[in-house]
């Protein structure tokens, strides 16, 4: 079974736009908290969700913020996540994060194979970040640790969000429609 390592507890603080011809584009600006057994915190000023509409009626999600805390040790902690995903209507939101810790005790998680998933809330969102079983991995799918590799261009990396996401979902454009804009 996949282990949660992290929830972050996210409550927006505003809504930016922009309506192009062809396209949307919004940043939801947002702060929060974030708890696990290994770590406990909160979102640092400057938490932002980039989102672009695709021409395919898709959303795309961006989101990069920083926490500070204690890490399970004790001992004052960052981390920094960026969490890429895509929304599509009434599916499932799925998120790739990715991280970057200067605690020791959480420097696993900078090349652990995780996901996230996201659930709504009054006033913003939860996300539940998860890391992917050993038994996955000895099974050959993709495993808890992620071998050092080159970077993926950006055609591959939007290629393994949208494999990722065929299951995603529409739960914070929804939000945002009824909660802040109905014209977003």
């Amino acid at each position: 079974m996949d282990k949660k390592v992290l929830t972050v507890n996210v409550r927006i603080a505003d809504i930016y736009d922009v309506k192009g011809g062809s396209r949307n584009s919004r940043m939801i600006l947002f702060e929060g908290d974030a708890v696990s057994d290994c770590f406990t915190g909160s979102v640092l000023p400057g938490g932002v969700d980039t989102q672009r509409d695709t021409e395919d009626g898709m959303i795309t999600l961006s989101a990069r913020y920083m926490l500070e805390g204690k890490d399970l040790e004790g001992r004052d902690c960052r981390i920094f996540i960026e969490n890429n995903g895509i929304i599509r209507e009434g599916e499932e939101i799925m998120t790739v994060p990715s991280v970057i810790t200067d605690s020791p005790s959480l420097a696993y998680l900078e090349d652990a194979d995780l996901y996230g998933t996201v659930e709504e809330t009054q006033g913003g969102v939860r996300i539940h970040f998860f890391r992917k079983d050993d038994e996955k991995a000895a099974a050959g799918e993709p495993g808890r640790v992620r071998k050092k590799q080159q970077p993926l261009s950006r055609g591959e990396s939007e290629k393994n969000l949208f494999l990722l996401t065929e299951k995603g979902a529409n739960s914070i454009m929804n939000y945002c429609r009824t909660s802040f804009r109905e014209d977003l």
